[in-house]
Formats: structure tokens, sequence, C-alpha cells
């Protein structure tokens, strides 16, 4: 039997379908309540990336790594007239996590990507920070935004990272050097950081070339990397956009790729470096991308750029801005 009361065929509530035959009131509330009720605009799909952590700032040594920030990615039944509120992460400053990239419907958050990791302990959407010091210790672990089941048919989405997982930063190997290990990046975890050795940050997301290809955006058809960590001697990179680890102040990670920072401070154990923070995080960005046979939304905010690429057209925020279809 039915959940629902009916006149005809059995009723379609689906957020990607029609609600078809005749519902109560109180069915067509509850519908909307749990995001069931039929929606009248297109499907689009999305891809989210928060903002990258920052590096950490080195004195007697060198830091560690940035963490990458949560990159997600779903479908969308949007409404027509119905605005949605984009809110574009930043990426961390020196010592400090990413800030999140929020989605909403008309003031109703339907998602949001958590920001990177910065170091040690602290957790990240998509990575870690790289832990640093001269006792061994742990990198910071992926986190990513849990969604709550009643939300899952609104935005067709499973609440965790690009692969389910994410990845940590690297781990301090401890000893006389305190060096810095490498930010977890979407694609990999951070390296590890040795006695006497830094590490380097975790590769990006890779699966999303098209998007970055159709766009011009991330690093190398990659986002959200780890930003490479400082050490005694020497520095080393980030990936994908990551900041590389530097005598002094570390370097920022690309904007807009969700990459973590570099660390600071490389080098002043043996009197070649100085003390410097850590560079800033990448920004986030958002995507959506939708049949080119379709109608463009009717209004837009924030200055996206529009492409049309493979079938679809694309439109791509790397400020706050809004949609309306």
């Amino acid at each position: 039997m039915s959940k629902f009361g009916y006149i005809g065929p059995a009723p379609t509530q689906t957020e990607l379908g029609a609600n078809k035959g005749v519902f109560t009131l109180q069915e067509a509330h509850q519908l909307k309540v749990d995001k069931e009720w039929s929606k009248t605009g297109p499907v689009v799909e999305y891809l989210a990336v928060a903002g990258g952590g920052g590096g950490k700032n080195g004195s007697v040594s060198g830091g560690g790594g940035g963490g990458a920030g949560e990159v997600r990615t779903g479908s969308i039944a949007t409404s027509i007239g119905t605005v949605i509120n984009i809110d574009i992460g930043a990426g961390g400053g020196n010592n400090a996590v990413g800030s999140d990239t929020i989605i909403d419907e008309a003031g109703t958050e339907l998602f949001r990507c958590k920001g990177g990791g910065t170091y040690n302990s602290r957790p990240g959407g998509s990575g870690g920070g790289g832990a640093y010091g001269n006792s061994p210790s742990m990198g910071g672990v992926a986190q990513p935004d849990q969604v709550e089941e009643a939300g899952y048919a609104a935005h067709q989405d499973d609440g965790r990272g690009y692969d389910q997982i994410g990845h940590t930063g690297g781990t301090a190997g401890g000893g006389d050097g305190r060096n810095g290990a490498g930010g977890g990046g979407a694609g990999a975890a951070g390296g590890n950081a040795g006695s006497r050795s830094q590490a380097g940050g975790g590769s990006g997301a890779s699966s999303f070339s098209a998007w970055a290809s159709a766009t011009s955006s991330g690093s190398g058809n990659n986002y959200a990397g780890g930003g490479g960590g400082a050490g005694f001697t020497g520095t080393a990179s980030g990936a994908d956009g990551g900041g590389n680890g530097a005598f002094g102040t570390g370097g920022s990670a690309t904007a807009n790729t969700g990459s973590g920072g570099g660390a600071g401070g490389a080098g002043y154990g043996n009197n070649s470096g100085s003390t410097g923070n850590g560079g800033s995080g990448g920004s986030g960005i958002f995507i959506i991308r939708f049949d080119d046979g379709l109608a463009d939304p009717s209004a837009t905010t924030g200055s996206p750029d529009s492409y049309t690429s493979g079938g679809y057209k694309w439109l791509k925020w790397t400020a706050d801005g809004s949609v309306t279809f």
C-alpha cells in the first residue's frame, strides 16, 4: 500500500522526478520538509572546493604544510525563481584552517565543504595539516562535512570528500631537526618528515580534469593539493597548487584551488634561514554544469565565468555569488 493517498497511478516523489497523483496538503508539506517535492528547474551537476589550510610558521625550525580543503561533487535539482547562494571559502592564513564553502537555497543550507587543516592535529576537509617538531607526532586527519540522511536526496551527495575518505597530513619523525611534514591532499596523504628531513604535500584530486579543462581552473587539472613542509636544513614542495615550504615566509597556495599553504622558517637551525610565517591556503571554487540545450539562468551574481564545452554549459564562481534559474 502506498505511503501517500492518491488518485490514479501510484505517485512518484523523488528529488529528480515528479510528484504525480493527488496529495493532501499535509502530505505535500511533508514532502517539502523532506526535500522530496518535485522541482521545476533543471538538474545541475556541481563541483565545490573549500579553502585550504595555512602553513605552520617556523622559528627554531620549520613548520608543517597546510591541508587541502574538501572537494565535493553531486547534483542539485533547482526550482524556478529560487536563489541558490554561493559562499566561497577563503584560504587559511598562518597557522589557521581554511574556511568552508557553503551552498544554500533561499537561506536553507544544502551542503558545505570543510576547510583544510593546519599544522599537527588540526583536521581538515580533504587534508589534515602536516606535523612538525622534535618529538614524533601525527598529522591532522581528514574530516569532511557529514550530511544528515534527511538531506541526502536534496543534493545527491554522500556527505564525504572526493574519495570518501580524504587524507591525513604527514607525520613528524622527531629527532633534533624539528622538521615539518607535508599537508594532506585530496588525492594522497602528506609526506612524512624524518629526524632531519622535511616532506612535501600530498597530491590533489585528479578525477575532475574535465571540469578543470573546461573552466580553466585547478592546478595542472587537479584541485586541493597539500602544502610543503619546512625543515632544519631545507624545504619541500607543495602539490597541485599547494604552497612550498620556504626559508623565511612559506609560499602561498594558488588561488581557487583549495590547496594548502607552505610552511615557513626552514633552515633556522643551521643559521641559513630565518623566522617566518606559514603561507596562506588557496581559496575555494564552485562550478556547475548542465545540458547546453537548456536555457541560461535568469540571474547570477558574483560575476561567474561562463563556458560551453562537451555538450554542457559551465558556470564558475571564484568569489561569493548566487544563481537563479
